[in-house]
């Protein structure tokens, strides 16, 4: 048997030392029933319109699941930047993800295979995509992009706007989009105008009612009409004028750091925090914590399916539940550390990322 000798003193096998390098790094499984890493977030979530579950991490890529999370599969050829910002299904086969170091990816085959589309945009962080009316929009650190070929060729989109980080987007019945900003609220871009304009009115700087703070995180549109809006540190708000004048509507809410708003398909009001996901119906006055049982609530995605269930990823998670507030991990692997640590240098992630 080979020993080797270490700092001159003791001495150790060399196929015990090699099984030790193996167990602190993990061995990496394969197939379906690859695991998650419990050093990446679940940072984008999206349900596929075949019904499959996407999950973008935070440096371990892309995984899919076509059982509501019992299988899972990860899907990374062709997709290099395992730092997943966003994913937005348009078709049943065509997705798109937003990284945080290289831009845009597109597949056609469900996950399959990822190509890299980015010509007119570069290598940049996308925080955000939409798509409507046969145009693809990005919100990035250099403010809005647009494809009118699904990623083929993309141009600036910032009159009116100047280069600032756009962390969400969204498109009314009327067709006027709504961009909200890391620190400079909201922008609105109206159907044959020119470029964007600020969104100003209805903030706290005038007086009445407003927002408090310019950092939106999400925004979300209701089947009405009215607008969501979660901030960093004050909450959410609601606008049933086309964001021309908005109210605050944190009552109850124990963390105002926003991070998801959903509406349900009865019409229930969902948001994922900080510290917990809380519901409430639209004529209540104060929202209730559903997730005291979830094992870790900083919330960082949600989405909802046609039954109403919710699927919740976390810093360390990703969870399913429901109104009645009961909450199960999706797949067991996520617990194991079946994935070794990414080698590669890790994006800077901010305050605003994490809170």
């Amino acid at each position: 048997m080979a020993y080797l000798r270490i700092c001159g003193v003791r001495w150790i096998s060399a196929a015990v030392l090699l099984l030790l390098m193996l167990v602190s790094v993990g061995i990496r499984g394969g197939g379906a029933q690859e695991g998650f890493s419990m050093r990446n977030s679940a940072r984008a979530l999206a349900l596929g319109l075949d019904g499959r579950i996407y999950v973008g991490t935070f440096g371990n890529g892309v995984y899919r699941s076509p059982d509501a999370g019992a299988h899972w599969e990860k899907i990374m050829n062709g997709l290099d930047d395992p730092y997943i910002l966003t994913l937005h299904p348009v078709s049943k086969d065509v997705i798109f993800a937003g990284t945080a170091r290289k831009g845009v990816f597109r597949t056609r085959d469900g996950g399959d295979h990822w190509e890299k589309v980015n010509t007119g945009l570069g290598p940049t962080e996308v925080k955000a995509l939409l798509y409507h009316g046969k145009t693809l929009y990005a919100g990035t650190g250099d403010g809005v992009f647009r494809s009118a070929n699904h990623g083929d060729q993309w141009e600036p989109f910032n009159a009116g706007m100047r280069r600032i980080l756009v962390r969400t987007l969204v498109v009314d019945a009327k067709g006027v989009l709504f961009a909200g900003t890391e620190g400079k609220g909201i922008f609105v871009f109206k159907p044959k105008a020119e470029g964007w304009e600020q969104s100003t009115r209805g903030f706290k700087s005038e007086p009445g009612p407003g927002i408090l703070e310019t950092f939106i995180r999400t925004l979300t549109i209701g089947p009405d009409g009215t607008l969501y809006g979660g901030t960093f540190d004050g909450g959410v708000y609601i606008s049933t004028t086309g964001g021309e004048r908005w109210t605050w509507w944190g009552k109850g809410m124990e963390n105002e750091s926003i991070r998801a708003v959903l509406v349900g398909p009865d019409g229930m009001l969902y948001a994922g925090t900080g510290k917990g996901v809380y519901a409430r119906a639209p004529k209540d006055e104060f929202w209730k914590l559903i997730s005291s049982e979830l094992e870790d609530d900083s919330v960082q995605a949600m989405v909802i399916d046609s039954s109403g269930t919710l699927f919740v990823g976390t810093n360390y998670g990703l969870y399913k539940g429901d109104i009645k507030g009961k909450w199960t991990a999706v797949t067991p692997a996520y617990s194991q550390t079946g994935l070794p640590p990414s080698r590669e240098k890790r994006p800077v992630e901010t305050v605003a990322d994490r809170r």
